[in-house]
């Protein structure tokens, strides 16, 4: 039987300033608002399987608290941070956003005194993920160095889905005002081209707030019997749409320039210093992992239906796996493997009852048994 969280629970809604002079180029403290929860061990830290996620547009920290109890099953410690202009976490520019994350994430997990994680990822989070690991494998679990992508990112240039390439075409004043993005593909660019609002709604990382709010088809149980973890958060999901609703989200706007590389006057895009496509960072990471002693193992899981990047064995899905071709992979230093979630669009890929938090934190916390 599962059991709603209390959303008053402080594990959900956690502070940390990382001090001046830590992050690269910024002398100011930043403050930064994060979730940690799932399961703990302070008498035996070691039993903690932590697992770093980075969410996706909208990168609420609200979004996966229905899956606490859920992560308890599988000893999996979930840290979920805010990005910049998300919560309670100050906003940055545009083009400082992956230098500054790049060392904020780090600081929180000193702060933390976790050695190593796991790394998920959703979506926009994609790029952050890929960023993270390039730049500190040390982080990696020296036994189980593992990277879980359920829905990743891919450039309308790559996925080739009319919406976005609209979307991409627009200027970035534009793209950074998530309102008048939102209005303008509904009054002209739907009606013009026959594009569904959904792809709006998967660029923003959300559905309305009207359509968060409407009930699941499996919001219940049958004949009043207790709800399964899946059944728990998807009726809380209109809820925890609205508690993210209720804080900043700024930073949605600025990461939605970021992700259709419209950041002015920027290499790549804005998209770091690997060379502006997974193309380009794939051997880049090889290269990182191997200086470090290490290997990877990704895990990557493409929806059935994505009205953002492409449905499963479209142009864009594949063009994103064949960027992790063994060869590319440097043939064991990486690992890769690929499937599709049947029935899950780009919102739900991570939701329960679609399966995925159960292969990956079953892979995480070594159990593979279907509790």
């Amino acid at each position: 039987m599962a059991t709603e969280p209390s959303l008053s629970d402080p594990r959900f809604s956690r502070e940390y300033i990382v001090p001046g002079n830590i992050i690269q180029g910024r002398a100011e403290p930043l403050k930064i608002s994060y979730a940690d929860y799932g399961y703990r061990n302070e008498a035996n830290p070691a039993e903690e399987n932590i697992f770093l996620f980075f969410p996706p547009l909208l990168g609420s920290r609200w979004m996966h608290t229905a899956k606490d109890g859920f992560a308890k099953k599988y000893k999996i410690r979930i840290i979920n941070v805010e990005r910049p202009g998300y919560g309670g976490t100050e906003e940055v520019e545009v083009q400082d956003r992956l230098r500054v994350w790049r060392d904020a994430i780090p600081a929180l997990l000193r702060h933390l005194n976790i050695k190593n994680v796991s790394v998920g990822s959703h979506s926009a989070g994609t790029v952050y993920a890929l960023d993270f690991i390039l730049h500190h494998p040390e982080f990696l679990h020296p036994e189980r160095p593992y990277l879980a992508m359920a829905g990743p990112w891919i450039p309308p240039t790559k996925s080739g889905v009319i919406s976005m390439r609209v979307v991409q075409s627009l200027p970035a004043a534009m793209i950074g005002r998530s309102d008048t993005l939102m209005r303008f593909m509904k009054s002209t660019v739907n009606p013009a081209i026959g594009a569904g609002a959904s792809a709006v709604s998967s660029l923003l990382g959300v559905v309305t707030r009207s359509a968060g709010a409407a009930p699941q088809p499996d919001s219940g149980a049958d004949g009043g019997a207790p709800l399964t973890d899946g059944q728990m958060e998807m009726r809380m999901r209109p809820t925890l749409l609205n508690k993210a609703y209720t804080e900043n989200l700024e930073g949605m706007g600025t990461d939605a320039v970021l992700m259709m590389q419209k950041v002015p006057d920027a290499a790549h895009g804005g998209w770091s210093d690997w060379g502006g496509d997974y193309e380009a960072y794939v051997p880049r990471l090889v290269e990182a992992l191997r200086a470090s002693g290490k290997t990877l193992t990704v895990d990557v899981f493409h929806a059935e239906k994505d009205s953002m990047v492409g449905d499963y064995g479209q142009r864009g899905q594949a063009w994103f796996d064949a960027c992790w071709a063994a060869d590319r992979c440097a043939n064991g230093v990486i690992t890769y493997g690929a499937s599709c979630v049947e029935g899950a669009d780009h919102d739900l890929v991570w939701a329960i009852k679609y399966g995925v938090p159960e292969k990956v934190f079953g892979k995480v916390g070594q159990r593979e048994e279907k509790l």
